[in-house]
């Protein structure tokens, strides 16, 4: 009897097992692909490095709501939702083999961008500075008499 019973429950988990894992392998409908992902995370990545080289005074009460307001052209350029990528970020989180290939291009087209920056910063012209308008010598004799011989 108690064997028939311990028979059923390794089988019902066994059961509820292999469904949970089905549920996770299950592709969302509305999955962003990985080729809308990574340009998209590209963006998200330049948008990351902006706030944060760029503190605005913001209120701490305020942060949150700054933050994702900042987010908000990003997703309007590529026809999607804060949540939509949110649910697709989770499917791929589970999926790492996919999200592996999805940073890998991510983390390319933005050494690219930086390779390019740099390159466009040597090309640049040096500024030309102003001659100064009088040498120091010449401000002190104005200033103070010359000396008496």
């Amino acid at each position: 009897m108690k064997f028939r019973f311990l028979t059923l429950i390794c089988i019902l988990l066994l059961i509820g097992a292999c469904r949970k894992a089905d549920v996770m392998n299950r592709v969302p409908s509305d999955l962003l692909t990985k080729e809308q992902m990574i340009p998209l995370l590209v963006d998200i990545h330049l948008t990351e490095a902006a706030l944060k080289l760029n503190p605005s005074g913001v209120k701490p009460n305020e942060i949150k709501s700054y933050y994702s307001s900042a987010y908000l052209p990003v997703f309007n350029k590529y026809k999607t939702s804060p949540e939509q990528f949110n649910r697709s970020l989770q499917w791929y989180t589970r999926h790492i083999a996919q999200l592996d290939d999805i940073y890998t291009e991510v983390i390319t087209r933005l050494s690219k961008l930086q390779t390019l920056l740099k390159v466009k910063q040597m090309r640049a012209p040096a500024k030309k500075f102003p001659q100064p308008v009088t040498p120091a010598k010449k401000i002190s004799r104005l200033v103070s008499p010359p000396p008496k011989k």
